[in-house]
């Protein structure tokens, strides 16, 4: 998507340690998620399935918004992005049986402004049994991970079980 289409948008936290400014759009049939996060030290030689240990962003969706107090089988997703050992890396934690992989992401860091750019693209076969269109709504959530070399510190964006501990309704 163009600048344009990004627009209307708060940062959340403050200062040079963790900020982040999230977006969400979508168009027929695909959803996009971007954030901007500011964080002054970027750490993650992580493996996929420990991406959420260092500096990354988790998201998590209920698609059929049927909640619970943990992820079921048939709509639940977490899905972890970070750069990690230089490279845009992804890993989906919680799916049902029969969600596509088809969601990519783009992750770039710059040190001289110390942004983390995150774009993400979910196309509905990703997100399982979502239909993307005019009137649905879903159930989601993210977490910012920050990771200043010594430990994990959780940001904004409080999740659901499992993805960062508290539900999302």
């Amino acid at each position: 998507l163009d600048a344009t289409s990004w627009i209307g948008v708060v940062a959340l936290g403050g200062g040079a340690d963790l900020t982040v400014t999230a977006y969400a759009r979508w168009a027929a049939g695909t959803l996009y998620l971007a954030f901007d996060v500011i964080d002054q030290t970027h750490v993650n030689d992580r493996s996929e399935d420990t991406l959420w240990a260092a500096d990354s962003v988790q998201v998590a969706f209920d698609v059929a918004r049927n909640y619970g107090d943990a992820y079921d089988a048939t709509d639940d997703h977490e899905l972890a992005f970070a750069l990690a050992a230089g490279a845009t890396r992804a890993h989906r934690h919680v799916g049902p049986p029969g969600a596509a992989a088809s969601f990519s992401a783009a992750v770039t860091r710059s040190d001289v402004s110390n942004h983390t750019s995150y774009e993400l693209s979910f196309p509905a076969a990703s997100l399982t049994p979502a239909t993307l269109s005019d009137g649905v709504v879903l159930g989601f959530s993210f977490l910012v991970n920050d990771n200043d070399g010594a430990s994990t510190d959780d940001g904004t964006g409080r999740a659901r079980e499992g993805n960062g501990g508290d539900r999302y309704r």
